[in-house]
């Protein structure tokens, strides 16, 4: 097969459109996989081929294709990531792990593609080993080389002396809802007089928070240097702590930290991962969030909180709780308001396992991309299983108080697995729901929900089984009055826990800056502890 030139993309899709307009589906599939052989590196057909199968659930058609040419592909990362990308926020997570494997099979240098594979299986695989040995894998192939040829950067040492602190995120201007737990640390501890200098991975045209400009000493926005200009920019501001907010996610910059361009690095729980890379210097966590007998799972330290290592900080705005919905109504309703991208049939069929042992009861989902396909990814599994269609209802995309308003139409949220809900599981308990909570896993991205329940003192809605939590779920829809009294008692019981202690956050953040900074001074390795255990 002879490679050419993907001059003809928009030709080929705009003849593909026009054959989907004269509702001649069948044809421009033909066309499009005919124009994939003969032109396999033709990035834009790809991914429409990609849009156009979508709503019909069946990717096999362009996995087929995939492995036919995939010889003849250029740059398979650059070629088929992007799509394969879509179709795991599809909901598509065997497709486009299979599509991953086959680019890293014929590039093993794709570390983007190899990121998504270690993103998947910390997020949804059901292997804690696996998901760890994907950590020090990535490690050895794609860091570990550039830290050894790097010089790790100098700043002056002197104990005492006000930091120049380094924060890096792309979530500073992206509307995540992380930003209402990365606020607590600029709160600043009253006896320090450190420089907080914020580094924003975000697209320049993405409106940063107000917040976040008006709490650093310098704010800069680094989306388009590369990894070394970056490097190079935070070597040249004389950073001496960089904490990095990303971890794997897409946006990440772990090969500027790569090349030590600060004394001490360090990384933050809020995401569920760690750096998991041997330039980064400590990870932030606490005993509930990661188990102190895991610790040696990390090639950072574990810096553990007393307390939490996540502060929640409520909207300015929350609507008011109800009298639950089932004390006026003979059903129960179930929901649960995560991004349904992380929901796996085997959550689903655990949910639909719910309301075949409750026949009163109602799910309902909601999230910004509620479409054709998703609905009938998320009914299928309860239909197979016997859940007539009405029983469960979909909301799409509102403004953020709305959103909280959903939960003053629900009883009961169920949080799934093995990636949990975070913030959303705190929302749901600040409007006074009860979440049940299902957790086998030592990752954290995968204990989120037995941490904030243990964290606001009702631990008992944590599952150590699937069939754990199907007794909880029914204890719970059998007494509705009990249901009614959470509507009063967990938002108070939320706002007195360590999730929302920012004081407690600001004195170990302090403790934690002294410690790793005198150690660093005394020319001692960063090491593992505990602030509670600090003199």
């Amino acid at each position: 097969m002879k490679i050419l030139n993907p001059t003809h993309s928009q030709e080929t899709v705009k003849r593909a459109r026009m054959l989907i307009d004269k509702h001649l589906y069948e044809e421009a599939l033909t066309w499009l996989t005919e124009s994939l052989q003969t032109e396999p590196n033709q990035r834009l057909v790809w991914h429409f081929f990609f849009e156009i199968l979508a709503p019909k659930g069946n990717m096999e058609p362009i996995l087929n294709v995939v492995q036919d040419v995939i010889m003849f592909i250029e740059d398979p990362e650059a070629t088929l990531l992007v799509m394969a990308q879509h179709m795991q926020l599809r909901g598509f997570h065997d497709e486009a792990v299979n599509i991953f494997n086959t680019i890293l099979h014929h590039q093993p240098s794709s570390r983007k593609t190899f990121e998504e594979v270690l993103l998947h299986q910390h997020l949804n695989g059901f292997d804690d080993e696996s998901a760890f040995a994907a950590y020090y894998e990535f490690n050895r192939r794609f860091a570990a080389p550039i830290t050894a040829e790097s010089t790790p950067a100098v700043t002056e040492k002197t104990i005492n002396k006000p930091l120049n602190l380094g924060f890096v995120s792309r979530d500073f201007a992206s509307g995540h809802s992380l930003k209402a737990a990365m606020a607590a640390f600029f709160v600043r501890p009253a006896e320090r007089n450190d420089r907080y200098i914020l580094y924003s991975s975000s697209p320049p045209e993405q409106q940063v928070e107000e917040f976040f400009r008006r709490s650093a000493d310098e704010f800069s926005n680094v989306f388009a240097l590369d990894d070394a200009e970056l490097a190079n920019r935070i070597r040249s501001d004389k950073i001496d702590v960089l904490i990095d907010f990303t971890g794997h996610m897409p946006g990440n910059r772990l090969m500027t930290y790569a090349e030590k361009p600060a004394p001490l690095i360090l990384c933050w729980s809020g995401l569920g991962t760690s750096a998991g890379i041997e330039a980064v210097d400590y990870f932030i966590a606490d005993d509930v969030y990661v188990p102190r007998e895991t610790e040696e799972k990390y090639l950072e330290n574990i810096i553990f909180f007393d307390g939490s290592s996540i502060i929640w900080c409520p909207p300015p705005r929350m609507p008011d709780t109800v009298t639950a919905p089932c004390l006026s109504s003979e059903l129960v309703r179930f929901a649960n308001l995560n991004r349904t991208v992380k929901l796996q049939r085997t959550t689903l069929e655990l949910f639909a396992s719910v309301l075949n042992k409750i026949p009163n009861s109602t799910m309902t989902f909601k999230d910004t991309t509620i479409d054709e396909w998703t609905i009938k990814r998320l009914s299928e599994p309860f239909i197979s299983m016997g859940i007539a269609p009405e029983r469960i209802d979909f909301r799409g995309k509102t403004d953020h108080y709305d959103h909280l308003q959903t939960y003053n139409e629900v009883d009961i949220a169920l949080d799934g697995f093995p990636q949990q809900g975070g913030i959303t599981t705190i929302e749901a308990l600040s409007m006074g729901i009860p979440v049940v909570s299902y957790n086998e896993s030592i990752r954290p991205c995968a204990r989120a929900g037995e941490w904030i329940l243990k964290m606001v003192g009702v631990p008992a809605f944590s599952a150590s089984s699937k069939q754990s939590y199907l007794e909880i779920a029914t204890a719970l829809s059998e007494d509705r009055q009990r249901l009614d009294d959470f509507r009063q008692r967990l938002r108070p019981a939320l706002l007195g826990s360590p999730l929302c202690n920012q004081s407690q956050f600001t004195y170990n953040f302090g403790k934690m800056l002294n410690e790793i900074w005198r150690r660093h001074c005394a020319g001692l390795k960063p090491y593992s502890f505990s602030i509670k255990e600090l003199t």
